[in-house]
């Protein structure tokens, strides 16, 4: 019986160091997430500025759209920022 309750022991400190171990995984991951999130929002607010920037010079969307490579409805949408 001793050693039943031994090994219970055993694989429930396996377990939940597997757990923790998974936990910390998870975090650094979330931590990923939203660094790559953020970086993402500063690039897309840059390009938002820089079409609002053209788009002040009077060029039209869809010389924009050609100079930043993008599509002219996402410029325009851009322009709203």
């Amino acid at each position: 019986i001793f050693t039943e309750f031994e090994y219970r022991d055993l694989k429930t400190e396996e377990y939940r160091e597997r757990a923790e171990a998974f936990e910390a995984k998870n975090e650094k991951l979330e931590e990923e997430n939203s660094a790559m999130k953020e970086e993402m929002r500063k690039k897309d607010d840059a390009l938002c500025s820089a079409v609002n920037a053209l788009a002040k010079t009077g060029l039209p969307v869809a010389t924009i759209a050609q100079t930043l490579g993008l599509d002219p409805e996402a410029v325009a949408k851009m322009m709203e920022c």
